[in-house]
Parts: C-alpha cells; sequence; structure tokens
C-alpha cells in the first residue's frame, strides 16, 4: 500500500472514529437523562410514603388528643377540643404537603439536569460529527484544512484596516 492509496483508507478510519465518538457522546447523554429520569420517580415516591408518614403521624396525634379531652370530661366533639383538632389535622396536612412538595422540587431538578445532559451529548456528537466532515473535506484534495475565502463587497471600506483581505 502507497501514500495514494493509504489516504482514503486513513480518511474512512477516521470518518468511522468520529461516528463512534459522536454516538458514544449521545450514548452517554441518553444514560444521564435515563438515569435521572429513574431518580426523579425515586424522589416522586419517597415524596409520597414522607407525606403518608406525616398524616399518619397526624392521626396517631389526633387520637391522643381525642383520648385526653373525654378523659378529662370535655365532649371531643364539640367546642374549643373540636377546633384543636381541626387545627392540629390542617396543620398536619399542610406538613403532609410540604414534605411531598419538597421532593418534587428536587424530581424536577433532576429532570432538568438530566434533559441538559442529553442535550450536552446531542450538541457534541454533532460538533464532532461537523468537525469530522470539515477535516473530511479539508484533506480530500491533499489541502490542509478547510480554505476560507474572505471578499469585500462594499468598495467603499479600506482592505488595510481589515488584515489585507481584498
Amino acid at each position: 500500500m502507497n501514500l495514494a492509496t493509504a489516504g482514503p483508507a486513513l480518511g474512512g478510519l477516521s470518518g468511522i472514529s468520529t461516528g463512534l465518538g459522536a454516538f458514544s457522546q449521545i450514548g452517554g447523554g441518553l444514560a444521564q437523562f435515563h438515569q435521572a429520569k429513574a431518580n426523579a420517580k425515586a424522589l416522586n415516591r419517597i415524596g409520597k410514603i414522607e407525606a403518608a408518614d406525616v398524616r399518619r403521624q397526624t392521626r396517631r396525634l389526633l387520637g391522643r388528643e381525642q383520648v385526653a379531652a373525654a378523659a378529662s370530661g370535655v365532649d371531643p366533639t364539640q367546642g374549643s377540643a373540636l377546633d384543636i383538632q381541626a387545627e392540629a389535622a390542617l396543620e398536619g396536612e399542610v406538613a403532609a404537603l410540604r414534605a411531598r412538595f419538597a421532593r418534587d422540587s428536587q424530581a424536577r431538578a433532576i429532570k432538568a439536569e438530566g434533559k441538559a445532559a442529553l442535550i450536552r451529548g446531542i450538541s457534541g456528537a454533532s460538533r464532532s460529527l461537523l468537525g469530522g466532515v470539515a477535516r473530511q473535506l479539508g484533506t480530500a484534495d491533499g489541502g490542509s484544512g478547510v480554505q476560507v475565502v474572505r471578499e469585500f463587497q462594499d468598495p467603499g471600506i479600506n482592505p488595510a484596516l481589515f488584515g489585507g483581505y481584498t
């Protein structure tokens, strides 16, 4: 194999390498995206469990308050005893919702990070592919890279001010 036949073969290997690199970047972004989705789903489940725990604790507290009120001779279904229980139930529900909201917020942030990783992977793959194509175009005719031709269309511009390009 001489240099004339080795050039296209090496160019083909470079193209394969570029393609594999781009595929790898997309795969990495997808893996991070799916992991983030799984983590977010777990956080949502944890939020539901924590909210259920808070509600269970609130019900226990209300039960103890009813027993204490009845033991002291107060009717727990009327008056201030009922108001106190309603307030405790409301506070318990607010605490449960806060616990759930905190985990849901964390889940949304993790999902956003996963989407960003996927976008970075796709963007990196695009850059790799475009760079590979540019390298192939630049070396296809034996040159060292893509040539850029700059011309000034406005005759009133002094080319000397812009690095001498005419």
